[in-house]
């Protein structure tokens, strides 16, 4: 790109950025369709598995969600640590979260103390798979700083759109 405009004053970077808003939003578009796909099944097989009273797991990547009671989640683990290797699959404590309704913290603390997993995380929110799970607060707290974080790139498009609105177009469409 040229470094002055038409009458000699210097051009910003404005277009350069706009490329990189571009991307980062097909970009996020393409994770958000990928997790709520995730979601939906999971919710699906969740629902299923918890009318017959069994855990759920779900494995995406290097990730796995596993949801039932924390006893439940714990045999999951256990069997994590005795199958996994012959698979490549390890886990690891440090980085496990266990997410549970915050009433529920020191009850679940006890029972993970009795374990053998003392190193697994307990909280009552959590990313999870680019989202978050938590309370309907946390979450609302979640959604309210995605909207501003969009509201500004919208803006930096704005700007853009103002001195170069066919640039503005290709980076929506392309």
């Amino acid at each position: 790109f040229p470094s002055h405009d038409r009458k000699g004053h210097k051009k910003s970077n404005e277009r350069s950025d706009l490329e990189g808003v571009g991307r980062k939003n097909r970009e996020r578009e393409g994770v958000q369709n990928r997790i709520q796909f995730l979601q939906e099944s999971v919710e699906e097989i969740a629902h299923k598995k918890k009318l017959r009273g069994e855990e759920t797991s779900a494995a995406y990547a290097d990730d796995i969600q596993t949801s039932g009671t924390v006893r439940q989640c714990l045999k999951t683990y256990e069997k994590i640590l005795k199958e996994g290797p012959a698979f490549g699959v390890q886990l690891n404590e440090s980085k496990t979260i266990i997410i549970v309704n915050e009433n529920k913290i020191e009850l679940t603390k006890r029972i993970i103390q009795e374990s053998k997993f003392s190193k697994i995380q307990i909280q009552s929110e959590a990313r999870n798979l680019g989202s978050l799970t938590g309370s309907q607060e946390a979450k609302d707290r979640f959604t309210k700083m995605q909207v501003m974080q969009w509201v500004n790139e919208i803006k930096a498009l704005a700007k853009v759109g103002k001195n170069d609105p066919h640039f503005l177009h290709i980076v929506f469409t392309k």
